[in-house]
């Protein structure tokens, strides 16, 4: 008669967290795989305490996260007989901040400064100033295809997307 042993041992805790390909929205993170006497079923991946998903092999990819924020990565090893390591070392991983592009131009006769696309961070303002020829004024300004009339300066203030602003001139 062969009688069973129960596994009731938990596998290594994961060592080596790093997170690589970081965006403003999401990252890879990998790690170093567990061993277990009967083997590693895969990995509990939390962050900042939350149980976030789970995986089967040695990586897994974040999505849909906040720009410009740091996360508290942890990962744990199970089994097949449901033994769970200890949570890993944590990794913090600050995402990327977002950033947009204002392209702008200038018609005949005149100029806009800066000129061109424009990268902007999220949250942050740009202003642009619009400068006619000698013996030319401004005569009009569009904001994503939106006349503002014929300004000679214009600030984006708390850029969250892309924009676009032209200007055109005419003799005095």
């Amino acid at each position: 008669v062969t009688t069973a042993v129960a596994d009731i041992t938990a596998p290594t805790i994961p060592t080596g967290l790093v997170a690589s390909s970081i965006t403003s929205s999401s990252f890879t993170l990998s790690w170093t795989a567990s061993t277990d006497a009967v083997g590693v079923t895969g990995y509990r991946i939390y962050s900042g305490g939350v149980l976030v998903g789970t995986s089967a092999t040695t990586s897994f990819v974040f999505t849909g996260l906040t720009s410009s924020t740091s996360y508290s990565i942890t990962v744990a090893a199970f089994d097949a007989s449901s033994n769970i390591s200890s949570l890993s070392t944590a990794l913090s991983v600050t995402t990327l901040i977002a950033t947009y592009t204002i392209s702008s131009s200038a018609g005949a006769h005149g100029g806009i400064s800066p000129s061109g696309s424009v990268v902007v961070n999220q949250g942050n303002n740009q202003s642009f100033a619009i400068t006619p020829d000698a013996t030319y004024m401004v005569d009009s300004v569009l904001v994503d295809g939106v006349s503002v009339g014929a300004v000679t300066s214009y600030t984006f203030s708390n850029v969250t997307a892309a924009h676009t602003i032209s200007a055109s001139f005419k003799l005095i």
